[in-house]
């Protein structure tokens, strides 16, 4: 009985089956296959986004199958879908809207100037007017100032008087220390200052000058080179004595997988990097303080963190693998994040994350 209900079932699927492909009248061909899918599957909406406001909704479309796509808006009150002009498209806010601690006021760049809004009245204020690109723009100073990113250093405007105030002073490369005399040209040099009284005259006149310029110039930022890394971000304390920022480095020699492109603009096959492959050499991150008061840096060590030097569970089955003495033990590797400030306090919470992303630190 039961066997013969099975072979009822199956006979029923398999006629239902063919029924489907009979009435089937679209076929997938290969051509189809191989064309671009946008040109028979259509887009779907990309890059979706929130106006300041809550009321509309903004993303990339291309329903009309354009050489690029654009930018549409829902609005959730007239339900209507709008392709957003050109005018309108270029003063929309980039995306780190920040706001200040009453939730009345929030900062943030168009088209890399600085604006700043009132929350209840929507009134606008421009803060800058140029060329160049600021970011990360944050309420600083018990909200009485506000701190951005431009060209790599860390800088705060008033926005009451506009007086803007560059806090950091990161350069690319590293320190080149004057380089002195040795051996027999430093002897040539003190013979030659003791045989010409205008000689040492015009070293005395050269230094004074150089110190006189420093008192011109007042207090600058202490110089911080990089050297071969590059900034990955710059925060301020809320009182604008503490920068926190993190530098990384590419590792050295890694290599990059490539892909080979065939249908190209010149004609000839042409080779494309790609990405590393797994098991690589990792991005060197550190993460230092620089002191706005002192005029110094201070680097924060992770050598102290514990499990830092925590062998894989499985090596216990393994007790030939086991190192033998401790010292053998390299600290595994880490990237810090953050620093997430109090609000009042210069405190900070800053986020250490081993690199095979199995353990978190809260520093």
């Amino acid at each position: 009985m039961k066997k013969l209900l099975f072979l009822i079932v199956l006979t029923s699927a398999i006629l239902a089956s063919a029924q489907i492909e009979k009435n089937n009248k679209s076929p997938l061909t290969i051509e189809q296959i191989m064309q671009d899918p946008t040109n028979w599957i259509g887009t779907s909406p990309e890059n979706i986004s929130w106006d300041l406001w809550g009321k509309t909704v903004y993303f990339e479309w291309n329903p009309e199958k354009d050489t690029l796509s654009s930018l549409y808006s829902y609005n959730l009150k007239s339900k209507e879908i709008k392709k957003v002009p050109l005018e309108t498209k270029i003063k929309l806010p980039e995306r780190g809207v920040s706001y200040n601690e009453g939730k009345t006021q929030m900062v943030f760049t168009v088209n890399g100037n600085i604006y700043i809004t009132d929350v209840q009245t929507g009134k606008e204020k421009q803060l800058t007017d140029w060329l160049e690109r600021a970011s990360s723009p944050k309420f600083v100073l018990n909200d009485s100032g506000i701190s951005f990113i431009k060209d790599d250093n860390l800088f705060t405007i008033n926005p009451e008087t506009r007086l803007i105030r560059q806090i950091t002073n990161f350069l690319q490369g590293e320190d080149k220390p004057e380089q002195k005399a040795k051996g027999q040209d430093l002897f040539l040099e003190n013979q030659q200052k003791e045989l010409f009284v205008v000689l040492r005259e015009r070293e005395g006149v050269n230094k004074a000058r150089e110190n006189e310029d420093k008192k011109e110039k007042g207090k600058e930022p202490e110089k911080i080179y990089l050297g071969k890394k590059r900034l990955g971000n710059a925060s301020l304390s809320p009182s604008e004595k503490y920068v926190v920022y993190t530098t990384f480095l590419n590792p050295r020699d890694s290599r990059q997988t490539s892909v080979t492109h065939f249908v190209t603009g010149s004609g000839y096959t042409e080779e494309k990097p790609g990405r590393t492959k797994v098991g690589s050499a990792e991005t060197e991150v550190e993460m230092a303080v620089f002191d706005v008061e002192k005029n110094k840096v201070i680097k924060i060590k992770t050598e102290t963190i514990p499990g830092l030097k925590d062998q894989p569970a499985y090596l216990k089955d393994y007790p030939e693998r086991m190192p033998k003495d401790s010292s053998e033990i390299k600290n595994r590797a880490i990237n810090l994040t953050g620093p997430v400030w109090n609000d009042t306090k210069d405190l900070a919470v800053v986020t250490a994350l081993s690199h095979d992303n199995k353990d978190r630190w809260i520093l």
